[in-house]
């Protein structure tokens, strides 16, 4: 009898992740798995370990036995990009400032974000900010951002939030007018 083929598989896959299709049909003994940009495998499962955005097209499979049989199958599917993401503040943050928080500006296609960090913060806001912030904000914020596609990306960064520097001016005071005013 000839092979059949029953392939498990997604149609999406984000960049990043591994891609494993199967192969549970009956009946055969070897696989020959061809792809884009020279894609091939003899192995059941096929396995892609580190995907990406050129891992995504049209795989043709030809499955045989020993009797000499074959079966043939065409299946497709994309590979979205996930960009890496940085967390950015606007400037030091000092206790009694406004602490701005975002993320890269290259990410396109948002569904949406999600933001955490000390004290309880979270925020589904893309740029969200914390008036007048304390000690009690410093520590590790954290978000994650979701494409349209899906897709996920993630990071964290540590952000110390730093006592307002004090000025204290000293002077010779009362002075006359014709005397030197000594500002320490």
């Amino acid at each position: 009898p000839n092979p059949t083929i029953s392939l498990s598989s997604q149609n999406t896959y984000c960049s990043g992740e591994p891609i494993t299709i199967t192969d549970n049909g009956s009946n055969g003994d070897t696989w020959n798995w061809m792809g884009p940009n020279s894609f091939s495998s003899t192995t059941n499962p096929m396995v892609i370990s580190n995907s990406n955005t050129l891992n995504s097209g049209t795989y043709t499979l030809e499955v045989s036995n020993n009797a000499g049989c074959q079966t043939q199958t065409d299946f497709s599917f994309d590979v979205f990009a996930v960009e890496p993401i940085e967390i950015e503040t606007d400037e030091p943050p000092c206790t009694g400032s406004t602490l701005a928080l975002s993320f890269s500006e290259t990410v396109e296609n948002i569904e949406r974000q999600t933001w955490t960090g000390p004290g309880g913060f979270n925020s589904a806001l893309t740029f969200p900010t914390i008036a007048n912030p304390t000690n009690l904000n410093s520590g590790t914020y954290f978000v994650t951002v979701t494409y349209e596609t899906g897709c996920t990306t993630s990071t964290s960064q540590e952000i110390t939030i730093s006592p307002t520097p004090s000025l204290q001016v000293t002077s010779n005071d009362p002075n006359c007018v014709e005397d030197n005013l000594n500002i320490e």
